[in-house]
């Protein structure tokens, strides 16, 4: 079986990391091989997911923002088919 190439800039927030996972709550998500990327939102209110570290290829935690209105978004760079499983992507 083919390994699918697709991966995705997901926008969240990290609420929580173990040793061998990240929890993420999920603002959107973008598909960084297609040549018109549409963002994808989940439903509002979703809980955050356990993303398995093996499965994310980089991230890029923010932190903090000067401006107390901004809630800064973290952006993690995730393989297709955890997103697929979990019901956030097609």
């Amino acid at each position: 079986m083919a390994t699918d190439p697709r991966t995705y800039s997901v926008y969240g927030t990290l609420v929580r990391s173990t040793e061998k996972a990240m929890l993420i709550q999920v603002h959107s998500i973008v598909q960084l091989t297609s040549p018109q990327p549409e963002p994808i939102y989940p439903k509002e209110g979703a809980a955050p997911e356990w993303f398995p570290k093996t499965q994310i290829l980089d991230y890029q935690i923010t932190g903090p923002t000067e401006d107390p209105d901004s809630e800064p978004l973290d952006e993690f760079t995730i393989k297709h088919w955890i997103l697929s499983e979990k019901g956030l992507v097609k």
